[in-house]
């Protein structure tokens, strides 16, 4: 369950990385058949569009997720990630949010206010390579898959890499 792996030549010299991106582009030139409901990650943990930013970030710690959706009453508001929270973290917009001095007010805002305008979903029909292009075209490392308004699962690109890999390629 990594990201990526360093890649050396017989002298032991860093020569690249692979990395899920990297397998993703294999993915999207493959012709699976294999559907996004067959990989997907169905049993999710999700937090509210009100949850504190806090217990967010400590939610995606305790369980080394780099990303969680944001749900109130079966819709999907969106997802946030470890990016989105380094970002806005190092953009300096914590301290238009600084009144008292106390950081702990930073992290006291709701996860909805770190939500981008953009979510892109997929279906539960959609094939694996139709995920990893819609991705890789969204520059995004995960998919929530909606069925009829519904969240049903997320399609993650290590979903994707491991689905290839196991040689999925057919539906169940």
């Amino acid at each position: 369950r990594i990201g990526g792996i360093p890649v050396v030549d017989y002298d032991g010299v860093l020569t690249g990385i692979v990395t899920e991106r990297a397998v993703l582009k294999v993915v999207c030139r493959s012709h699976a058949v294999a559907s996004v409901e067959d990989v997907m990650t169905r049993s999710l943990l999700v937090q509210q569009p009100d949850c504190p930013l806090s217990m967010v970030t400590k939610v995606m710690t305790e369980h080394q997720f780099r990303r969680l959706p944001i749900v109130k009453n079966d819709v999907l508001f969106g997802i946030i990630t470890a990016t989105d929270i380094v970002r806005y973290i190092g953009t300096g917009k914590v301290f238009e949010k600084l009144v008292t001095g106390d950081v702990a007010e930073v992290m006291n805002i709701p996860v909805r206010d770190l939500l981008s305008g953009n979510l892109f979903t997929t279906e539960p029909e959609a094939t694996i390579t139709d995920a990893a292009r819609a991705m890789m075209a969204k520059k995004v490392g995960a998919l929530p898959v909606i069925d009829q308004s519904r969240l049903l699962g997320l399609v993650t690109e290590f979903d994707l890499v491991r689905a290839f890999n196991s040689g999925v390629q057919s539906r169940r």
